[in-house]
């Protein structure tokens, strides 16, 4: 296998710096997710999907890669069963407590190669992920699937002679453990049980005080008396920024693409592309539809790449037959082979390469364009306990709307025409000069007023105050016309979109002071609720504001106040989406090992 990326493509460092730099740490991070308009309908192209990245350390995903000294002296001469060469590869996630540790199986020169493929066509399998101890191994298809696919393509841009140059001397023959580190922002999954440890009041404020990375709680069994871990996702997307967290940290640290860095005035520094964005973007698509089984709609994946922005979705027979390769290079007679774990063939890894790599730019169709909530607006979630919900949700809906006349008059056409408005609020009115100046001019008094009485202080001969008011009275409007028809679609296709322990919720959300709107993100359900707010006086240091405080306090008494709905508690995130930090996609970071 030889590397075709042309050189201007990415930027691809020579073996010697590859050598010299990559014992060093490599950090990047990816945003987390909060689809606010376009549920469902993003699945079909050419449906809008606005999407708002999270901000700060909380609501985003941290991948670290380096190598480890190995505490096993005897180790330096690893013995591959076959023709391969040998490297282990650690990957470290210490909020679940775990470790899971692999052996990386690669050709590893260009005769042998050659050889292999004169042997077996395309089908000859050029690199292998082993579990190192098969029996007490849990398998992570997420993981698994990402660290054989991204370190295939970095073999094959490479080339296979200079990867395994690269790979023994940054590990010094096995000496050393190429290792990765994974840690998810709080926000991803429940503060809950945090709080309730350090006997916290459910508040933004307290919220906000708690430690970076918690780890997962642990409930024991009382049957055996093993501690299991406890998940509690609050739907932030916290698969697909793993995936592509662990995609850009590994094309970091191998030199294939150069990563932004977020500068303290909130803009992007560092040698890198949109070229190279469009790389990581395009293999955590491919390595997250793989480890899922189906292609999705991708704006989850999206979403950690680019950040906030509107999103249109990917054509789903790009993947389809590449899919479909990945699968067979799996196959029994393969696997066998891997010892339980994942096999990457010739044809895959070619293939893969010409689809991340699109050189003529002809085979990726999604659409993105940039966005982001203007100066003075926040975004505030909620991690809310309720009912459960089906796991076949999407695929009700989309078989309620293919029994639906063509033109008629139904929720998912009326929520075309919405989010077509909220596109074009988000990207043009949000944007005038008159509307940020009003909103700058007029915060304090918009975030202590209730929305029915902002227009009861503005100056009705003055243009500026004017469009403030109009413009957010018609963001409200907009996003209270897709609550009802998500309703609306909901219950006749027999899924929970808006359960009504959510209704309610966000009803009585968005008659606090300051409120825009409140609703479920996404495809709904009763996991999540999201607010977008004028942001009111900075309270506790910063940590919080008189409007998130409030809404924290209305959802802290929720349920006690609320004996007997479907919502059993509601707790704040620390999640933001304003500012420039949620434009931003992935990009490196700072943090240490």
């Amino acid at each position: 296998i030889i590397s075709v990326l042309p050189s201007t493509s990415i930027m691809t460092a020579t073996s010697t710096e590859l050598s010299s730099s990559t014992n060093e740490v490599t950090t990047v991070c990816c945003p987390g997710k909060i689809l606010v308009a376009g549920g469902y309908l993003v699945l079909e192209s050419p449906n809008p999907g606005l999407v708002l990245g999270a901000q700060g350390a909380g609501g985003r995903f941290f991948a670290s890669c380096t190598t480890i000294a190995s505490s096993d002296a005897s180790s330096s001469v690893l013995a591959s069963p076959d023709a391969y060469s040998r490297q282990r590869l650690d990957v470290h996630s210490p909020q679940f407590d775990t470790v899971f540790r692999y052996w990386l199986d690669y050709v590893a020169d260009e005769m042998a190669a050659g050889a292999a493929s004169a042997a077996d066509d395309d089908h000859s399998v050029v690199l292998r992920l082993v579990p190192r101890n098969v029996e007490e191994h849990k398998p992570n298809p997420y993981l698994e699937k990402t660290l054989s696919l991204t370190i295939s393509y970095i073999q094959y841009t490479l080339g296979v002679t200079t990867f395994a140059r690269v790979i023994s001397d940054i590990t010094a023959s096995g000496i050393r453990i190429l290792s990765i580190k994974l840690r998810a922002g709080n926000d991803f999954y429940s503060p809950l049980p945090h709080l309730k440890a350090r006997k916290l009041e459910a508040t933004p404020a307290s919220v906000a005080s708690l430690p970076h990375f918690l780890p997962c709680p642990k409930v024991k069994d009382k049957t055996t008396g093993n501690e299991n871990i406890v998940v509690n996702k609050t739907g932030m997307g916290s698969s697909a920024a793993l995936v592509t967290s662990v995609v850009g940290v590994l094309l970091s640290h191998f030199g294939i693409v150069g990563m932004p860095r977020l500068g303290g005035g909130g803009d992007t520094s560092g040698q890198h592309s949109e070229e190279e964005t469009k790389v990581i973007h395009n293999l955590a698509q491919i390595c997250h539809c793989s480890a899922q089984g189906k292609v999705g709609s991708g704006f989850d994946v999206s979403a950690a790449t680019y950040g906030s922005h509107v999103y249109r979705r990917f054509s789903k027979e790009i993947l389809a037959q590449l899919l479909d390769d990945i699968d067979d290079s799996n196959a029994s007679t393969i696997s066998s082979e891997a010892n339980g774990g994942l096999a990457v063939t010739k044809v895959v890894a070619t293939s893969m390469a010409d689809i991340v790599n699109d050189a003529n730019g002809t085979i990726w169709d999604a659409q993105t364009i940039s966005l982001g909530l203007p100066q003075g607006l926040e975004l505030l979630m909620a991690d809310v306990c309720g009912g459960s919900e089906s796991p076949s949700m999407a695929r009700k809906v989309l078989a309620w709307k293919m029994n639906q006349a063509t033109g008629s008059d139904n929720p998912w056409e009326r929520l075309k025409k919405t989010n077509a408005a909220l596109e074009d609020l988000f990207l043009n009115e949000f944007a005038k000069p008159d509307f940020l100046g009003g909103l700058s001019k007029y915060s304090d008094e918009l975030a202590s007023t209730v929305a029915d009485k902002w227009a009861d202080f503005i100056d009705l001969t003055a243009e500026a105050e004017v469009n403030v008011v109009t413009t957010l009275l018609r963001a409200r409007e907009l996003f209270m016309m897709s609550r009802r028809d998500l309703k609306e679609l909901g219950e006749a296709s027999g899924v929970p979109v808006e359960p009504d322990g959510q209704t309610a919720l966000a009803d009585a959300t968005m008659e606090l002071p300051g409120v825009i709107a409140a609703g479920v993100p996404g495809a709904g359900g009763y996991d999540a609720l999201f607010v977008l707010y004028v942001k009111g006086r900075d309270v506790n240091g910063g940590q919080s504001d008189v409007v998130r405080e409030k809404i924290g306090e209305l959802w802290r008494s929720w349920a006690d106040q609320n004996p007997g709905g479907d919502v059993e508690f509601v707790c704040s995130l620390g999640v933001r989406g304003g500012g420039n930090d949620g434009t931003f996609g992935i990009y490196s970071s700072d943090l240490a090992w």
